[in-house]
């Protein structure tokens, strides 16, 4: 549940879903200081460095208010309604792939505005920061010794639980059925994941560490962002396949098996989300 593919898949479905129609206006306008905090998990930064990089931040902030936002909003009006009646798999496999478009576009984008701020650090602070990257790997391996499958289904139940639960309200005894079947039947990819995160950061140690301009580094930052995939043996591609049509499944089965009071909940908070993109877009 922790890799990027998988977490599009329901990105359209749980996009916000955690908090008000009002509040969502509100949080989108932190979002620049949202990812300075998760840029300061990272690098020790300067003053200086730390105010240009905060500068770069909100020009891409307001780059994604501008370009993603509106298709944000004809994407959850379009969901809206094909959840009006019943949906194949089909249906919610196209919702996938444009959730996952999206992303991609996300970070091609990202990855200029990256390069900038990345351009700009010592050699220590590339180093400190690729060192931090390597202690989360080494947690998350601790992590597979250590926690027990139990608790990974209890997990994966408790995320696809709360998602459904702000989309549609109260699930019922069956609803919950599903989602518990579906969390004991997903496979364990965690150890294949780590180790492609590992190549991951192994090659963007080797761009950051460079010479490179600006623009270089950015056209290989762009590719990487977007696809992480390339870092996937065989065994991890056919998993995540594998996990992915088994959440295409629950998806759509749940969306089939919802009252008319689930469904009118659902769709009406979508078209919530879509205005609130929309008007956060005019700003």
């Amino acid at each position: 549940m922790r890799t990027a593919r998988l977490k599009t898949l329901v990105l359209l479905l749980t996009i916000s879903l955690g908090v008000g129609a009002c509040a969502v206006r509100v949080g989108y306008e932190f979002l620049d200081v949202a990812l300075m905090w998760s840029l300061d998990d990272y690098i020790e930064f300067e003053r200086q460095q730390r105010a240009d990089a905060k500068s770069v931040v909100k020009e891409f902030h307001q780059w994604h208010r501008i370009n993603a936002l509106p298709d944000y909003a004809v994407n959850l009006d379009a969901l809206a309604n094909d959840l009006e009646a019943p949906v194949t798999v089909d249906t919610m496999r196209r919702y996938s792939e444009l959730s996952f478009k999206a992303w991609q576009d996300l970070m091609h984008a990202l990855a200029l505005p990256s390069a900038k701020i990345l351009a700009e650090l010592t050699p220590a602070q590339i180093q400190g920061m690729v060192d931090i990257m390597k202690e989360k790997e080494l947690d998350d391996r601790n992590d597979l010794k250590n926690e027990p499958m139990s608790k990974i289904y209890h997990e994966r139940y408790e995320f696809m639980t709360k998602a459904a639960k702000r989309l549609a309200g109260p699930l019922n005894d069956e609803q919950r059925i599903m989602i518990r079947r579906w969390a004991t039947s997903l496979k364990d990819n965690r150890q294949l994941s780590v180790a492609s995160r590992e190549a991951w950061r192994k090659r963007f140690a080797g761009i950051v560490s460079g010479d490179s301009s600006v623009a270089t580094m950015a056209e290989q930052l762009s590719r990487l962002y977007a696809e992480p995939y390339l870092f996937w043996n065989a065994n991890y591609h056919e998993g995540m396949e594998y996990n992915r049509e088994r959440s295409l499944k629950l998806i759509t089965d749940l969306a089939n098996s919802m009252t008319d009071k689930q469904r009118t909940h659902a769709t009406e908070r979508l078209r919530s989300f879509a205005a609130d993109f929309r008007a956060l877009s005019r700003q």
